[in-house]
């Protein structure tokens, strides 16, 4: 079954990786161009730092340690912080929206090690295209109502209030797949976002008090083939840096074997 109608997608729901990056810098594009407005001075990631990992821009969080770096690094009224933006349908059957967990981990790592907060942003496509028809009609209109809250336009929320006021089972991990290859993802409630354009001065006022990282305290689901969805509960910290390590590895060696 189609994630949804997104007609960009291809191969089960899943978008091609050029039109996906295309559609993303025009949207970081358009968001700069928000914030610009409103006196919030931001550059591309990859014009603040000259650091990578695997191509992509990175933060140097010590001599031996870097983490993966949001799209703009933005400056406001002398404080410095990040922004990361996603273009995405928020999930149709789980009101929810989320970032994969090497995204997470490198955000965390930032706010807690540099002091620089983390902005996550998020849009919808259009609601047809982020519909599914096979879903039930109290479904279809469960999720039109949620879409309709934002109307396709940018909201978000800092990483450290999603992480530190999210209620059971939020934040939740889920090993789910990203253009067909295994990835966890973990998800936030979308009702504790806000809309950028209406509570964009709102969202800044936080960076007067963003000065501590609540803990990471997910709930992990590992998918297990044929056994269906085996849940772990990951209870600190290291328990998720351990889990992503443990990823990590295992699919760089299956990548190495060619599989």
């Amino acid at each position: 079954m189609p994630v949804n109608n997104r007609t960009t997608y291809v191969r089960s729901g899943r978008q091609p990786k050029k039109d996906s990056v295309t559609r993303s810098r025009d949207l970081v594009l358009a968001l700069k161009e928000l914030l610009d407005r409103a006196g919030v001075s931001c550059d591309f990631a990859e014009n603040v730092t000259d650091e990578s990992i695997n191509g992509a821009p990175a933060v140097r969080l010590s001599e031996d340690r870097l983490a993966l770096a949001p799209d703009l690094y933005c400056e406001y009224a002398g404080k410095r912080f990040w922004v990361e933006v996603k273009d995405k349908c928020q999930r149709f059957y789980w009101e929810d929206t989320g970032i994969n967990l090497q995204e997470l981990v490198s955000f965390y790592d930032i706010h807690r090690l540099k002091g620089e907060p983390i902005l996550l942003v998020f849009k919808d496509a259009s609601l047809d295209e982020c519909m599914v028809n096979s879903a039930k009609k109290e479904q279809k209109e469960a999720y039109q109502k949620r879409w309709q809250r934002f109307q396709g336009k940018p909201y978000g929320e800092w990483l450290d209030n999603l992480l530190r006021r999210s209620s059971r089972p939020y934040p939740l991990g889920s090993l789910d797949h990203s253009r067909g290859v295994p990835m966890y993802i973990v998800y936030f409630q979308v009702d504790l976002m806000r809309s950028l354009e209406t509570n964009l001065e709102a969202l800044l006022q936080h960076l007067d008090n963003a000065t501590d990282t609540p803990d990471m305290d997910l709930t992990m689901y590992l998918l297990e083939k044929g056994k269906g969805k085996k849940k772990i509960r990951c209870a600190n910290e290291a328990n998720i840096r351990k889990n992503l390590a443990e990823m990590v590895d295992k699919y760089e060696r299956l990548r190495q074997a060619g599989k």
